[in-house]
């Protein structure tokens, strides 16, 4: 029996990704047999983190990704893009969890997944099939102050009741008071329909986005030479509140009871730290120094006028534009102006239209949208991920 976890949410940013990935991490950290999945296409964040990549770093061919070592990325709401893994991953053989990431809506994906209109019924069906299989399903939503975000957990634990558990994520990025709409409402009743209710810490923004950029897994950063010192403590810091956050429903989650104390052996390796340099002082030669030209006065500042008596204030002549004379050597007529001085409007419509015929408009053809999907036998292992040469992800 294996255990299937699924990072799960109706609205975007909430910080699923964010869980997900410090998840798996401790998974790896604590040598955990578990298979990861990346549900999410065009964010991708457990995947490009997670990927199994050849020895230049670039990522491997998704048929040659192994979830047990790297991770398979998949479409949740594409059929020809691998949504089957999210069922066909039940079949995994010799894991002891199944961690999906999955993306923004998952209503609407579950009930495209199971076939059916009614969301519910397409919940109930999903974890009776994981039963089927003898795997247990936990549903993590991770959730902000918002309403929208947090009517997902107690619907789900009110829907499954004792066929799944579920876990409410509580973003640690906002302050306590803030779920005051949670903990009045919505915490009463996930709490009486079996929800088990954590928090995730909060996470530096600065140092969260360093990742990002190296592309560092959060025990990695630790240990990265090209993040700050500060930077790597707080990564640090944040991995062993982590790992504490978790530990009230680490048997549901399958980790380890120490995996606490393996985030607390890391250490941060100090030697490889690169003072910053002194630049030495350099003596210039007094015969080398140039001495700057003193600024020339105004002659308006020589001589000030003596002061008199205020003269009156003259009001400006005001007159209409002529249009200009033509030169003499010139036989081209002169355009008209209008009595303003600015030319007529239908000249600058006439140019526009003569421009816009000469250079065309719209895109070239077969320049790829931004956010599409690569066509069959598109890819070829690059660092973006796609499939490769050959057929679909779809086991």
């Amino acid at each position: 029996m294996a255990t299937i976890v699924c990072v799960v949410g109706d609205k975007g940013g909430t910080g699923k990704s964010t869980w997900a990935r410090g998840l798996a991490d401790l998974y790896r950290l604590s040598e955990r047999s578990a298979a990861l999945f990346d549900g999410d296409w065009l964010a991708r964040s457990l995947f490009k983190f997670f990927r199994n990549s050849d020895e230049k770093g670039r990522s491997l061919p998704l048929d040659r990704q192994d979830p047990r070592q790297g991770c398979i990325l998949y479409d949740a709401r594409d059929r020809r893009f691998g949504r089957d893994f999210l069922l066909n991953s039940l079949a995994f053989p010799g894991v002891e969890v199944i961690l999906h990431d999955l993306p923004a809506g998952f209503r609407t994906d579950i009930a495209g997944l199971m076939s059916v209109t009614n969301p519910a019924v397409a919940v109930k069906e999903f974890a009776a099939c994981a039963a089927s299989m003898g795997h247990r399903l936990v549903l993590v939503n991770v959730m902000t102050p918002s309403p929208s975000d947090f009517h997902t957990a107690p619907w789900l634990a009110e829907t499954l009741g004792t066929g799944a558990t579920v876990v409410a994520v509580r973003n640690g990025l906002f302050e306590a008071a803030s779920f005051g709409v949670w903990q009045r409402e919505a915490a009463k009743a996930f709490a009486a329909a079996g929800g088990i209710e954590i928090e995730m810490p909060r996470l530096d923004t600065d140092a969260a986005i360093l990742c990002d950029q190296r592309m560092a897994r959060f025990t990695a950063a630790v240990a990265d030479d090209r993040l700050a010192l500060a930077d790597r403590l707080r990564i640090l810091s944040w991995l062993r509140r982590f790992a504490g956050s978790v530990m009230p429903v680490a048997d549901l989650l399958c980790l380890p009871g120490d995996v606490a104390e393996r985030v607390g052996a890391l250490r941060v390796e100090t030697s490889s730290i690169v003072e910053p340099a002194v630049v030495p002082a350099v003596e210039v030669p007094r015969d080398e120094i140039v001495a700057e030209p003193e600024e020339a006065t105004p002659a308006a500042a020589v001589a000030e006028p003596a002061p008199g008596p205020a003269a009156e204030p003259v009001s400006e002549p005001t007159f209409e534009l002529e249009p200009p004379a033509a030169p003499e050597d010139q036989d081209r007529p002169v355009k008209p102006r209008s009595p303003s001085g600015r030319r007529p409007l239908s000249e600058f419509i006439a140019r526009a239209s003569r421009v816009a015929g000469s250079l065309g408009t719209g895109a070239a053809a077969g320049d790829p949208a931004d956010g599409a999907k690569p066509a069959k036998g598109a890819g070829n292992g690059s660092d973006d991920g796609f499939l490769p040469a050959g057929d679909k992800p779809i086991m």
